[in-house]
């Protein structure tokens, strides 16, 4: 049996690494995301904005939406 690709273990082990340190995946680019919009200070009047591309088809949404509901939880319970 394969292990989920979204499971909260998975989650945990790209927590404050930097992009690259790890295979790919949505939560090194959630991670990758929340930090630099941290070092832009959130909070500040700055406008931030993440990008997210690709084929028809390709999970853009569920990926945003996993991406976003990581960078909130990070900004809520870890980082601050």
């Amino acid at each position: 049996m394969s292990k989920p690709l979204y499971e909260e273990s998975l989650l945990v082990r790209y927590r404050r690494q930097q992009l690259g340190d790890m295979p790919p995946h949505v939560y090194a680019i959630a991670e990758e995301a929340y930090q630099k919009l941290a070092e832009a200070e959130l909070g500040s009047s700055r406008s931030q904005s993440i990008l997210v591309s690709g084929e028809s088809g390709a999970g853009k949404v569920p990926i945003m939406s996993l991406s976003l509901c990581e960078c909130m939880y990070l900004y809520i319970y870890i980082y601050i």
